[in-house]
């Protein structure tokens, strides 16, 4: 046998002999140290329950919540005066059930995602929910109004743009199935939401005008339609108000007995025995003021709405203009509107009132049609 042959026979028995001495080694100081190992052992179960109780859970709830969708099929204001209003709002949550958990209800700012600041103009008391996969949540609750500036801000930006895009935040805390503790968590969701695009298709569906203004100033009165492409809802109608007859109905806005009261009144949206004209409108033709117009117990809702109105004109420029090119041959004539303030049951809203004062609204109607209807006058080109 060779010196390297005996070299390995040697390393071979050498490591046989050293793997039961470790053996017996390793069960030695489990035998003795047992006790640490298993300190250790629960040091470490401890360690994981409290990371996932303590920041995990939180994570999955946070992330839960912010996969969530809220759909806002509505909103209403109502009983506006001038630090407080009630606001009904009409939402739908739609979330993974695969964790069962409950919301606590919570306080919602509101206020525009795209204009620095971030200041809200209105807060809305969510009421608890849960992590259902569908969930209705309809609100109605009184709001004060706490940043009318904000609130104005904000009515501007509705009735301006084709769509708004507006952030709901706020704190509230998850209570999962099973776990005693309440983990913190934020609400935040940004919708985009259809604005009012300027009443850009707004238009006078019926007009009269007289020579003598009657005992409220007013020489022109009639039917105009507003559209209102939005989900919002503004109802200003006076708690006064009261519906009157038919008769009343066509003294108010048809002098001429072409158009049955009762259609005037089928057409209304609705009737009222007073003119409250709680929205009040700079009127401007040719770039001339020439007036003021008035809308009556206005109740603005998604879709058309026939609202009355009622102006006290300056007449002159109107029949100068009706003689002259385009409108003697027949053109509409644009009136540009703009708004001067809003009131309810007599109490000034400056946070709707400012909104509209920074719009301008242009209605076209055929003044000429209406003067010889009305007033026998016929558009004459060319003449004086």
């Amino acid at each position: 046998m060779s010196i390297s042959d005996t070299q390995k026979d040697n390393v071979v028995q050498q490591e046989t002999v050293d793997i039961p001495q470790k053996q017996n080694r390793f069960k030695r100081h489990c035998a003795r140290f047992w006790w640490i190992h298993l300190i250790v052992f629960i040091i470490i179960a401890v360690l994981v329950v409290v990371l996932v109780i303590f920041v995990a859970v939180p994570k999955i709830a946070q992330k839960k919540l912010d996969d969530a969708e809220l759909t806002i099929e509505g909103i209403q204001v109502s009983n506006a005066i001038e630090d407080s209003m009630t606001m009904s709002i009409n939402s739908t949550i739609y979330a993974d059930d695969s964790i069962h958990a409950t919301i606590e209800g919570f306080r919602g700012d509101m206020y525009l995602e795209d204009l620095e600041g971030h200041e809200p103009f209105a807060s809305v008391d969510f009421p608890e929910t849960t992590t259902a996969s569908v969930q209705t949540v309809n609100i109605t609750q009184n709001t004060a109004i706490t940043n009318p500036d904000a609130l104005a801000t904000f009515n501007t930006w509705l009735i301006m743009n084709d769509t708004v895009r507006i952030t709901v935040k706020g704190d509230t805390k998850v209570h999962v199935k099973g776990l005693s503790k309440a983990y913190g968590v934020t609400f935040k969701k940004t919708l985009e939401m259809k604005g009012m695009k300027n009443f850009e298709t707004i238009k006078v569906t019926y007009g009269t005008i007289s020579v003598l203004p009657d005992d409220n100033g007013d020489n022109f009165k009639g039917f105009v339609n507003i559209p209102n492409q939005s989900i919002f809802s503004i109802d200003l109608v006076s708690s006064a108000s009261r519906k009157p007859s038919a008769e009343a109905a066509l003294r108010l806005v048809a002098p001429s007995p072409s158009i049955p009261a009762a259609i005037i009144c089928a057409k209304l949206t609705r009737c009222t025995s007073g003119l409250q004209g709680n929205a009040t409108m700079k009127t401007v033709f040719e770039d001339e003021e020439i007036g003021v117009t008035y809308l009556d117990n206005l109740n603005l809702v998604p879709g058309d709405n026939n609202i009355t109105m009622h102006s006290s004109i300056d007449q002159l420029p109107i029949l100068q203009a009706n003689n002259e090119e385009p409108y003697c041959e027949g053109a509409d004539f644009p009136f540009y509107l703009t708004g001067i303030n809003v009131t309810r049951n007599g109490e000034n809203l400056t946070y709707f009132g400012e909104g509209m004062s920074r719009t301008t609204q242009l209605t076209e109607i055929p003044i000429g049609d209406i003067l010889e209807r009305d007033l026998n006058i016929t558009a004459s080109c060319g003449s004086d």
